[in-house]
């Protein structure tokens, strides 16, 4: 599942944006899938060994910082990424949010983004 929402940097239609998960399975749903995000590898789509290229453009980065600020402010939990990587080119680190709060934008915007 993880690889269906990293796919060209969660910039796909389809690319799942939220899962809603039962809670008896929510934390190790959550811990799946944030060991997942972290094993991604980010980089220059045309490299080797890159599952993840960069955000279509710049001014996808402050909308995602935004968006996971909005979230971790109505008490969602960051559990991996959440930052620009670097500072050439528009990469940005798989993000995980956890017990994120039904009123924050993130559940309300596409983020066409690596946000989750």
């Amino acid at each position: 599942m993880a690889g269906s929402k990293f796919r060209n940097a969660g910039q796909v239609c389809v690319s799942p944006t939220r899962f809603l998960v039962e809670t008896r399975l929510a934390d190790d749903f959550t811990a799946r899938f944030t060991e997942a995000a972290k094993a991604v590898r980010v980089g220059n789509g045309m490299d080797a060994g890159v599952d993840m290229g960069p955000l279509a453009n710049e001014r996808r980065i402050p909308a995602l910082e935004a968006l996971i600020a909005d979230a971790v402010d109505r008490g969602a939990r960051l559990t991996t990424g959440g930052r620009r990587i670097g500072n050439e080119g528009w990469f940005f680190e798989p993000t995980v949010l956890a017990d994120v709060p039904v009123d924050a934008r993130i559940m309300n915007e596409e983020p066409l983004a690596p946000l989750r």
